[in-house]
């Protein structure tokens, strides 16, 4: 297909492990959350940049950001719910700092903050969104402006992804050339059902061109 420079397409997935699970062996990585988060800290400590922790895991620095921030979120989520757990039996907002081990109640007040609990799971609940829209029109558009679309911030949109892939859905990218403008290229980046190969995007491509690619978000 001419209207894709197919040496420019890429799949953002880890090389070790398609793209589904981007570390350790097998496990899904948001039931190890405390895991990755110690790891990453013990590279760290060897001295290791953010880059290098990146590449020892196996990933592109995008997806490795992406995949620490839901780590932290996972165990936040974990200390709201035991914060929330603690409350319902009674204990008062010094008495969970205590017994959560917290220097002071505000710790607390911020783990007990509805808009602070509805921020960390925007996430997990972009990515229920976008399964469900995969689900209805199969491979969808995520590239630039999307965010917007969706309200979230790019790095929660990164996070969702992060999310999909490791729940299977492929996330490709690539530069379109522009039917009208011979030489210049539009950047695509889809996510898709699971099971779609590399090359089923070209098709989507070039409708996504001849639909959306001649007018700007």
């Amino acid at each position: 297909m001419n209207s894709i420079a197919e040496d420019n397409l890429m799949h953002y997935g880890t090389p070790r492990h398609s793209g589904r699970y981007p570390w350790g062996s097998g496990d899904n990585p948001y039931q190890r959350s405390g895991d990755f988060l110690s790891r990453i800290e013990e590279l760290k400590n060897q001295g290791l940049t953010e880059t290098e922790i990146a590449k020892a895991m196996g990933m592109s620095t995008t997806q490795y950001r992406a995949q620490k921030s839901l780590a932290k979120d996972e165990r936040r989520a974990l200390d709201v719910a035991r914060a929330k757990s603690l409350r319902e039996d009674g204990l008062s907002l010094n008495e969970i700092a205590r017994e959560m081990g917290f220097a002071n109640d505000s710790s607390v007040r911020s783990l007990l903050n509805e808009r602070s609990e509805a921020r960390m799971n925007q996430a997990k609940k972009t990515a229920e969104f976008l399964k469900e829209q995969i689900a209805e029109k199969g491979m969808i558009d995520v590239g630039t402006g999307v965010e917007r679309e969706l309200g979230i911030s790019k790095e929660k949109l990164k996070e969702a992804l992060a999310i999909l892939e490791a729940e299977g859905y492929p996330v490709y990218g690539g530069r379109i050339q522009q039917a009208t403008n011979p030489g210049k290229h539009t950047t695509l980046q889809v996510v898709c059902p699971p099971g779609t190969e590399h090359k089923e995007i070209y098709d989507y491509a070039e409708i996504w061109w001849n639909v959306y690619g001649k007018c700007s978000r």
